[in-house]
């Protein structure tokens, strides 16, 4: 369906997709056995609680509405372990598995941070694949490479989280349609918004892409597509889109209101009267932690800091040449990440560069199409341009993953209280200091 005619530069491709899943699965068993991250946990036992009868989609997790996709993916992996577990032996029914996650949930850890390291990889599969149809070869494979090397990107995919999973169903999404423009068909119109539905269904602020695919229908300027064609194509790119966020989370659909309820400092009223909390522990936490004053700068931060900053110059100048030229996709991947920076920051949510991963490998194109507008045919130029982009995030990527390998400084130290604290000592915490540092047990003596 989207595979079709890219054997030049595949296996450039391939060595690019090796790279990006190198560097997100080296040091994917950090912290194991222990749980050290916030929201892992949480969608380790959604998935398990499928099996349990007791989770799905229709199920909301914290504060927020239900999402499916990942549940459904994850219970699926934990269904073939445990299928493997019994046949060998380890496990003997549901109560022996639900007993090895609590001794030791290193498995599904892994399983889950190996799957979302694959699905990483494969966004900057699809980001090629975007690229070469929007901009050409070279730019596909710079745009890939980009990505691949992008230290938000790889971080987040070390990590069990809806985001990265959502970023790479959007973009098969995209490509999906880049194929469909260049060779038109029914079926890839339906993928595309199936895929992009996925997305949705995992995170929904990916409904930003899903517009730019409307939108990217909408201002075709061929000649030849009636428009009775592209409001043909749109409503079975929206109605395979819907009907799959229906199937995986129709909480977005059902509830989609209570979305509003993330911009009420903004909308005032219009956002309807906040949801009741379940209790005021929870209100309390959810204060702490995820919600914020509402700020229209608190994003610019991020996306002038170092860890953008060379990406943000070059996809600058990718976006200014491509409008310039007048591009359709240059304009549509700057006006969706504009879009979505200004509903961010209208969020009441905390501020998180996971909530750009939508539209994030839209910089990694227009920061290629940057480099090969500056480059020109000047070969050196680009691979120069190339390196001054990619160099400071891979530098920063090799020293996480190496970091990742060490003992966490929290298992040190519980080893060592554990062997020069006496028995029945009491010890001191600052409860608010440390709030957000999650630490191992200590043995109970």
């Amino acid at each position: 369906m989207i595979t079709q005619n890219i054997k030049p530069g595949m296996a450039a491709v391939t060595v690019i997709a090796v790279l990006a899943l190198l560097v997100r699965v080296w040091g994917t068993s950090f912290g194991l056995p222990y749980d050290f991250t916030a929201d892992e946990p949480h969608q380790i036992l959604q998935a398990l609680k499928i099996g349990a009868g007791e989770g799905g989609p229709l199920v909301q997790m914290w504060h927020t509405i239900g999402k499916g996709g990942l549940d459904y993916l994850l219970f699926f992996e934990y269904s073939l372990l445990f299928c493997f577990w019994w046949v060998t032996g380890k496990v003997g029914g549901a109560n022996d598995f639900a007993l090895a996650y609590l001794t030791d949930p290193s498995a599904f850890y892994l399983l889950g941070r190996i799957t979302v390291a694959s699905l990483g990889a494969l966004t900057c599969v699809a980001v090629y694949g975007v690229g070469r149809r929007l901009y050409g070869p070279r730019s596909g494979l710079l745009a890939a490479l980009i990505g691949a090397l992008a230290l938000d990107h790889a971080t987040n995919s070390h990590l069990i989280n809806v985001h990265i999973p959502m970023a790479c169903a959007l973009w098969l999404a995209v490509w999906c349609y880049a194929e469909y423009e260049h060779r038109p068909s029914n079926t890839r119109l339906c993928w595309t918004g199936v895929l992009a539905g996925l997305a949705i269904s995992l995170a929904y602020n990916a409904a930003i892409g899903l517009l730019m695919l409307l939108l990217a229908i909408a201002m075709r300027r061929d000649t030849v597509v009636p428009l009775a064609e592209r409001v043909a194509a749109a409503a079975r790119v929206l109605g395979a889109a819907l009907l799959t966020v229906l199937l995986l989370s129709p909480d977005l659909l059902l509830g989609a209101g209570a979305l509003l309820e993330n911009f009420h400092q903004v909308l005032g009223s219009a956002a309807g009267e906040p949801q009741a909390p379940a209790n005021a522990t929870r209100a309390a936490i959810d204060a702490v932690t995820i919600l914020r004053e509402q700020s229209w700068r608190d994003y610019l931060p991020i996306l002038v800091g170092w860890r953008y900053l060379p990406v943000m110059l070059a996809a600058l100048v990718g976006g200014v040449v491509g409008m310039v030229r007048g591009e359709r996709w240059s304009w549509l991947l700057v006006g969706a990440n504009l879009l979505l920076i200004a509903i961010l920051s209208a969020a009441d949510r905390g501020v998180s560069e996971r909530y750009m991963l939508p539209m994030t490998p839209a910089l990694w194109l227009l920061a290629a199409r940057g480099v090969v507008a500056l480059g020109g045919r000047r070969g050196w130029l680009q691979a120069l341009l190339v390196f001054a982009v990619v160099a400071p995030s891979a530098f920063h990527i090799v020293k996480m993953d190496y970091t990742l390998t060490r003992t966490d400084s929290r298992v040190q130290a519980k080893q060592w209280l554990e062997a020069q604290v006496p028995a029945g000592a009491r010890l001191l915490v600052d409860g608010m200091r440390f709030r957000y540092i999650q630490s191992p047990p200590l043995k109970p003596s």
